[in-house]
């Protein structure tokens, strides 16, 4: 999946540098000039999820608000969650720089800087964010293989059994639980042994069943394997957007996951979706 990077400096020169550096290695870069253009962008209401971020590259010292500001505001919302925040400096002075990292920024890089220095930096910690989501969702999983009454007996799909879009399931987890309509269902990310449910109310529950057993036991007409670890629920897809590697990303309402697939899936799609 292509990555996305949003680079704020009021630099015109920095802005072309990281982003010709980032883009000839693949990720999806957007430029904005300021603070203010930045904090505009991450914090606008954007269905599409076009205001979404792996990670920020932000000068510290801009016209107007600082990198700082936007660090702290992005923090403050709860409207989008922190993405990797790597900023760029021309100062020197350690002070600065031990008041970027005690921000809360993720690493700095000063300025004038090499393509290797950037990547660097920006693949160091895309790594570490790896490895945390990695932890989290392995210390999830042992959590739910010691705690059996996480994911109730009602969720057990037996051999065969075909769901209509009106039956519901009550799933029980740590964090969530409640009864979930098939039709409720948005979309469902394959964790190996178990799935990652998503619906339309913006809840999500862990269950211990694999993929292709849902495959094998929700509507055809609604549920569609559109690569090998998600099946979408096609009444939400809001549109097809095409990526530059001739793949293409789905859009769903309700659901701010991003869903990348290929080009033969989005035809096949578009023609039972008259509507895209």
């Amino acid at each position: 999946m292509q990555k996305r990077v949003l680079v704020i400096d009021d630099d015109a020169a920095i802005r072309e540098l990281v982003s010709d550096i980032l883009t000839s290695e693949g990720y999806y870069v957007i430029e904005r000039n300021s603070a203010e253009a930045g904090l505009e962008k991450l914090l606008s209401k954007n269905k599409t999820g076009d205001n979404k971020f792996d990670i920020i590259v932000c000068d510290i010292m801009m016209p107007g608000a600082t990198g700082f500001e936007v660090l702290k505001k992005i923090k403050r919302s709860k409207k989008i969650d922190v993405p990797i925040f790597i900023f760029v400096t021309a100062s020197k002075e350690r002070s600065d720089l031990r008041t970027a990292m005690e921000s809360g920024a993720d690493d700095f890089i000063t300025k004038p800087f090499t393509a290797v220095e950037l990547l660097k930096a920006v693949k160091a910690q895309e790594a570490k964010k790896e490895e945390i989501e990695d932890k989290l969702l392995k210390n999830i999983l042992v959590q739910k293989k010691r705690k059996s009454e996480e994911v109730t007996s009602k969720v057990k799909i037996s051999g065969g059994q075909k769901f209509k879009t009106d039956d519901k399931l009550f799933i029980s987890n740590v964090n969530n639980s409640g009864f979930v309509y098939i039709k409720d269902i948005v979309l469902i990310k394959s964790l190996k042994d178990y799935t990652k449910i998503y619906t339309c109310g913006k809840e999500s529950y862990i269950v211990r069943k694999p993929l292709k057993r849902w495959l094998s036991s929700l509507p055809e007409e609604s549920f569609q394997l559109v690569n090998r670890s998600e099946i979408v629920n096609v009444d939400f897809i809001s549109k097809l957007i095409k990526l530059p590697n001739n793949t293409h990303e789905i859009i769903l309402n309700n659901c701010t996951q991003k869903v990348t697939i290929s080009r033969r899936i989005s035809i096949k799609l578009k023609s039972q979706l008259k509507s895209l």
